[in-house]
């Protein structure tokens, strides 16, 4: 007769990721399945932060697609290329009036 109160249960923390026996998790978190945290997530509000990326600053936007990341330094080499022709417009236009 096998004998299962020995057998051991666990489960992957989804938040930490690590493999917790069930005594770890609270019945609750239990029941959700793949989707469990653990008792030490839940109380510490989830594993440390181990993100080396850097926060956006709060008044920038996020960008969401490729042509958007590019689109500011783009939009600085026209502004650029602008304030030039408009530089060079109003010089020519000074030596045609010193004329």
């Amino acid at each position: 007769m096998l004998n299962i109160t020995n057998i051991m249960v666990s489960r992957s923390c989804s938040s930490c990721n690590k493999d917790l026996q069930k005594v770890e998790y609270s019945a609750n978190q239990w029941k959700k399945g793949p989707s469990a945290k653990c008792k030490g997530c839940i109380a510490n509000g989830g594993p440390p932060a181990t993100s080396t990326k850097p926060t956006p600053k709060i008044d920038e936007p996020l960008p969401t697609s490729r042509e958007e990341k590019t689109a500011p330094a783009a939009a600085v080499v026209v502004d650029n290329k602008a304030e030039e022709e408009a530089a060079a417009k109003k010089k020519a236009e000074e030596v045609a009036a010193a004329e």
